[in-house]
């Protein structure tokens, strides 16, 4: 019977230093991906404090946008008005979203990254992967894009 119980919590104990291992391996490797995903993460937040109310009235304020910068606004009706439908991605949407400038640096500044969904991944690889998606692009065209498409990527 003694011998059965020493069998029994050497076999439980060997169990539990597994289970502490695989869970040590989770940590560290939750530790990298911070790690790796904090740079992006402040250079969001970057992005969002370069974006003044005057950029923002501007770029809410054109009739039509340069070309590109539909890409990042489209990028934003994903992430931020979970809007995921094509059709719907439109300026006329862009500029409402836009609207109380206010509202919308709020929701920019507030936006937890780590909330995207492997879908809103999907429909911003179009948007991401294309040349022309760059801050340095967008600056030529509008800051406002710019500091956008820097939040985005």
């Amino acid at each position: 019977m003694l011998k059965y119980r020493r069998t029994l919590l050497r076999l439980r104990q060997k169990k539990a230093n597994e289970e502490s291992e695989k869970a040590m391996k989770i940590e560290k490797e939750a530790e990298q991906e911070l790690s790796e995903a904090k740079p992006a993460m402040e250079a969001a937040a970057a992005a969002v404090d370069c974006l003044s109310k005057p950029m923002l009235t501007e770029l809410k304020g054109l009739a039509k946008p340069p070309a590109g910068v539909d890409k990042v606004t489209n990028a934003c009706l994903i992430l931020i008005e979970k809007e995921y439908k094509p059709k719907k991605q439109t300026w006329a949407r862009a500029k409402t979203m836009m609207q109380n400038v206010d509202a919308f640096k709020t929701k920019l500044s507030e936006f937890k990254g780590e909330s995207i969904t492997e879908e809103e991944v999907g429909m911003l690889k179009k948007y991401v992967e294309d040349e022309s998606f760059s801050p340095e692009k967008m600056q030529s065209k509008s800051a406002a894009a710019a500091n956008l498409c820097n939040w985005v990527v």
